[in-house]
């Protein structure tokens, strides 16, 4: 369905100030000139919705970034974790399976990641020093070792009780 949504958008959102432009302005506009390799030549209303659809057409294709995709390993030292394993990014789409992962990711945004598995150290992959991505894909070459948690000592107190 959303695929449907914006080529129809470009398609019908032209119309109105084309129709609007020509109603009541009444103007004998023309458009010519080379457009995708072909000379055009077209007058009236529809040389202006054709202004229009290329324009709108023009700044949808630049205001999206195509989504990226990153794959790689995870090491963990003594086999696959019990717990839960994340990878931090917004707006998420991680999938795991076993050792190996998939993250759907905006490729707007930061390229930046913090994986974390329960009893592990957190290990942040930094996608900027990841390398170039290919067809839409990033294949991350080093794996992500995780390290264990060093086990948790709370200081212990003393209390001093009954002084004045």
């Amino acid at each position: 369905m959303n695929e449907l949504i914006m080529p129809s958008a470009i398609v019908l959102l032209p119309i109105i100030p084309a129709f609007l432009l020509f109603k009541f302005l009444r103007s004998r506009g023309g458009v010519s000139g080379p457009l995708v390799g072909l000379k055009i030549s077209f007058g009236g209303a529809f040389g202006g919705y054709l202004v229009v659809m290329v324009f709108i057409a023009n700044f949808v294709s630049q205001t999206k970034p195509p989504a990226l995709q990153i794959r790689g390993t995870m090491l963990f030292p003594d086999g696959e974790p019990r717990g839960v394993v994340t990878c931090d990014v917004h707006p998420p789409t991680f999938q795991r399976a076993g050792a190996r992962f998939v993250l759907d990711i905006d490729a707007g945004k930061s390229p930046f990641l913090q994986c974390s598995a329960d009893g592990y150290d957190p290990q942040p992959v930094f996608l900027d020093k990841a390398g170039k991505p290919k067809d839409g894909t990033l294949e991350l070459k080093e794996p992500i070792i995780f390290r264990k948690s060093p086990p948790y000592n709370p200081p212990t107190q003393i209390a001093e009780g009954g002084k004045s």
